[in-house]
């Protein structure tokens, strides 16, 4: 039973989603001695499948009751709740009551304190219950009989994260010394006479513990796997993994959370969520024998399922509608080597193999060579037989990877972000070419740096819209230039404008976002609301003037491109056609810790009613920075901030790889810029030589 403040349960999940950004291409951390289980140890199931009953409404019958818990409890999911002070025990008392799903209920503690009442937890097996409370970081759980006494109080040393109990009556309790995930945690016993034992204690991770039961003990769940512990010597074995299905264990959104989870011998999973309201939902989780009538779509992908909840939920969805067709998910596992199964993966595309749905940029060496050797399939032609029409939506959803008329890629949902750059270096120029940018940045007489980026990644950042590195390459004579002035002062300003951590200095640039917390463009500023805080938009500089651009782990992570040579092509093509439909597009709305619609039509929806009623969950309204109403003015800005947005060119990275590379050699002060240049040019013109070739 999962109790946390919600000031720390915020906190825990910005540095999540934080985490899930950058994180790409990381192992996760798991618990000391696990070993990498396949998701079904007979190796003859390829899914699971969840039903979902929602708990019988205590909040309708027990009026301006209080929600205190949800747990399994003797085998079945109860919830706790007290009644109103003054309703039912008269002025100041309450009852504390254990309610099933069909509605039954029986009293825990009457006439109790409302303040005790508050602070209760969880129940344990001989029908006692359990309060925290104190200070975050210095807790203290008590323990209360059926008559409201209190038989014992024992300090935690630290703040409560999570609380389970277990079958032989004792309570595991996870504590932790920080204020979120970002801590140690400890993992301790506390027995019915009081006696608190500590099982293990882990240091730092990445994502944050659940406590569960199964029949012979606990278990934890980190992330997407399920693991069960040794309670005698604190070591865990991973159990079960759901990395490979269509199911999210772990959901990052406080209206998510996993109150408690039971897991069967059969590997079937009886799993409690709750909102902080007590809108409960009971997840019942069986394997699903493998369907051999079906064709598999599989969907390759590189660490990053675990995290899709909505896509996950969307491929459970397909498969249950398709007669024909059935998605298979291929991810990642943690402790495999990343580079082979990259590796692996291009081996397969090259011999005419290999999954249907390869998804994120990580997965792939070589874009070009994929396009020109006809392995991506080009979707323009099906998008025209299926009548999907690009002006339905923004024009991100198509642009990454394309050529002429050929599309090769999409984008099923937009995080779009674009660089701000402080009026102090500015002036009053406004839209700056990439002369004025940098001539401006060099003539700027404070110490700064212009974000968190080394100077190789400040420099691609200033060189990375333009097609032709603004007129150092030339695609169509397959020459290169890096001797002129132009590319001496950005590698000048790169060197001077990169992160120093040995000084505070203040950056020239901020970042300004759509979408990656339910309610954000509530927090979106306007170009007036910029100029007043000191910011103008420079964006990334293209060819034709600046845009918004995806953010990385969009690139990433997010977008899914066909294999031309897979078996199932068209299952393929019907699940994609499927995730940009009006109605999986409106499910991404529902997501609290998602991403913007790339359909215009469910964008225009969204903001129409979010200007009409607000934000919609008390995550968004405790993340808002701008008060009040969305207007017309905010949401036309948003629009048009998501119709600009472009994604980079492809056909620079190659180049823009070997210019990082060299460049070190000027920013360590090893080579002046006239001999980097050299070095560039001689390299960059080996590479368009092989290119004609």
């Amino acid at each position: 039973m999962k109790r946390t403040d919600i000031f720390f349960r915020i906190f825990g999940i910005l540095l999540c989603c934080l985490f899930y950004l950058t994180a790409c291409g990381r192992e996760e951390d798991g618990p000391s001695g696990a070993e990498g289980l396949p998701s079904f140890p007979d190796g003859i199931n390829v899914d699971v499948v969840s039903e979902e009953e929602t708990f019988y409404d205590v909040a309708s019958v027990l009026e301006n009751g209080r929600f205190l818990g949800m747990q399994i409890w003797q085998g079945e999911p109860v919830q706790l709740w007290m009644s109103a002070p003054g309703g039912e025990n008269g002025e100041g008392l309450v009852s504390v009551y254990m309610y099933r799903k069909d509605g039954t209920r029986e009293v825990c503690i009457e006439r109790i304190d409302e303040d005790t009442a508050r602070m209760i937890n969880i129940r344990d097996s001989e029908g006692c219950c359990y309060t925290v409370s104190g200070e975050p970081g210095n807790k203290k759980i008590a323990r209360l009989d059926s008559d409201g006494r209190v038989q014992y109080i024992v300090p935690l040393g630290g703040s409560l994260w999570d609380i389970c109990a277990l079958a032989d009556g004792r309570l595991a309790l996870l504590t932790t010394d920080g204020n979120s995930s970002a801590g140690g945690y400890t993992l301790s016993l506390l027995d019915s006479e009081g006696k608190l034992t500590t099982v293990f204690e882990a240091q730092r991770i990445s994502q944050s513990y659940s406590m569960g039961v199964s029949e012979d003990g606990l278990l934890l769940a980190l992330g997407d796997h399920v693991y069960r512990v040794n309670l005698m010597d604190g070591t865990q074995e991973r159990v079960f993994s759901f990395r490979q299905t269509s199911y999210t264990l772990q959901e990052i959104s406080l209206l998510n959370d996993i109150e408690d989870f039971f897991m069967g011998t059969d590997y079937s999973f009886t799993i409690l969520r709750a909102d902080g309201r007590g809108s409960a939902r009971c997840e019942t989780i069986a394997l699903a024998a493998q369907d051999k009538i079906r064709k598999d779509v599989t969907l390759r992908t590189v660490n990053t399922i675990s995290q899709e909840t909505w896509l996950k939920e969307r491929i459970l969805e397909f498969n249950n509608s398709q007669e024909e067709y059935r998605v298979v998910i291929d991810a990642y596992e943690d402790g495999d080597d990343m580079d082979a199964f990259v590796k692996m993966t291009g081996v397969e595309l090259a011999t005419g193999r290999g999954a249907e749905i390869l998804m994120g940029s990580d997965l792939v060496e070589s874009v070009s060579g994929l396009i020109e050797k006809g392995i991506l399939m080009d979707l323009a032609p099906l998008m025209e037989q299926s009548g999907i029409k690009e002006e339905d939506y923004f024009p991100l959803t198509f642009d990454m990877w394309r050529t002429e008329d050929s599309i090769y890629c999409i984008f099923y949902d937009m995080w779009v972000n674009e660089q701000l750059m402080s009026t102090a270096v500015l002036g009053n120029m406004r839209d700056p070419s990439i002369e004025q940018l940098t001539d401006a940045m060099l003539a700027y007489p404070e110490p700064a740096v212009y974000s968190t980026g080394s100077a190789p990644e400040v420099l691609t950042e200033l060189l990375q819209g333009s097609e032709t590195l603004w007129g150092m390459v030339d695609w169509e004579k397959g020459t290169c230039d890096f001797g002129g002035k132009m590319f001496g002062k950005l590698l000048e300003a790169a060197k001077r404008y990169q992160y120093d951590k040995r000084n505070n200095y203040p950056k020239l640039t901020s970042k300004k976002s759509v979408s990656s917390i339910s309610g954000i463009y509530f927090n979106f500023r306007t170009r007036a609301e910029e100029e007043t805080g000191g910011y103008a938009p420079i964006g990334i500089l293209f060819d034709d003037g600046r845009h918004p651009v995806p953010a990385m782990a969009q690139y990433r992570r997010k977008l899914l491109m066909l294999n031309a040579n897979a078996a199932n092509r068209d299952g393929a093509w019907e699940f994609v056609k499927f995730l940009l439909s009006e109605g999986a597009q409106e499910k991404l709305t529902e997501v609290a810790m998602g991403f913007m619609p790339v359909k215009r039509s469910v964008f225009e929806t969204l903001m129409e009613q979010e200007m009409a009623n607000g934000p919609r969950d008390y995550l968004a309204q405790e993340t808002m920075i701008i008060k009040g109403s969305l207007t017309r003015e905010r949401v036309d800005e948003i629009e048009a901030f998501l119709e600009s947005a472009r994604a980079l060119p492809y056909r620079t990275e190659p180049i823009l790889e070997l210019i990082q590379e060299e460049s070190r050699e000027y920013f360590n002060g090893s080579k002046s810029i006239e001999q980097v240049a050299d070095s560039i040019e001689n390299r960059v013109q080996m590479y368009l030589n092989e290119q004609r070739r």
